[in-house]
């Protein structure tokens, strides 16, 4: 490791010195929130490995998220769990999807934290970070195995749906407009109408 004083005779030398990023394990992460770290009301993820601050949600987002906590809870009944913008831990990550859809195996019972095994569903309410949401938060949740992500485009009102994860990427990816449907396997095989999706 090189010290302050090696570094400048680095540069002293003519030698660029790129700067490392220092990556967080989840454990290291959920510590620093522990201890404060971070403003009671600050909205952080941890992706790779780097914090990573959320943007700022605008009243469409919040009310998306209220109605489809009540749309989910009514629709999935006792079958799922439903967990609103709460982390789900995977390996070098620790994302908060807007909703998490959970079914344990029979005989399991809650654990600390929903892993990827937990969860059939995914969804991400995206306004302001439809691009993050599509190629990032997309790979991570493939990389995890999730069954199913959903993308809510609100800007473009419709709903991306990625299916099948294989290698870091869903090999089905499907946009579906307002007034379209579709069938989830991760939810039994439910049809789902967009424009309930979208209603808010």
């Amino acid at each position: 490791m090189s010290t302050a004083i090696e570094m400048e005779n680095d540069v002293e030398d003519g030698i660029e010195v790129e700067p490392v990023r220092r990556r967080f394990t989840v454990d290291e992460f959920q510590r620093m929130g522990e201890a404060g770290i971070f403003a009671p009301d600050e909205r952080v993820e941890l992706i790779d490995g780097e914090v990573i601050r959320m943007t700022p949600v605008g009243p469409r987002h919040i009310w998306s998220v209220i109605y489809l906590n009540r749309y989910f809870t009514q629709l999935l009944g006792a079958q799922f769990y439903v967990s609103p913008q709460s982390p789900v831990q995977v390996d070098r990550s620790q994302p908060n999807p807007d909703f998490a859809i959970i079914r344990l195996p029979e005989g399991k019972a809650p654990g600390e934290m929903p892993r990827p095994e937990d969860c059939v569903l995914v969804v991400e309410t995206a306004d302001s970070s439809v691009g993050f949401d599509r190629k990032v938060k997309s790979r991570v949740y493939a990389e995890a195995g999730i069954p199913e992500y959903w993308m809510l485009d609100l800007p473009r009102n419709r709903v991306v749906v990625h299916r099948l994860p294989r290698a870091g990427h869903y090999r089905e990816v499907v946009e579906h407009g307002a007034e379209s449907s579709f069938e989830s396997p991760a939810l039994l095989g439910r049809t789902i109408l967009v424009k309930d999706l979208l209603a808010a």
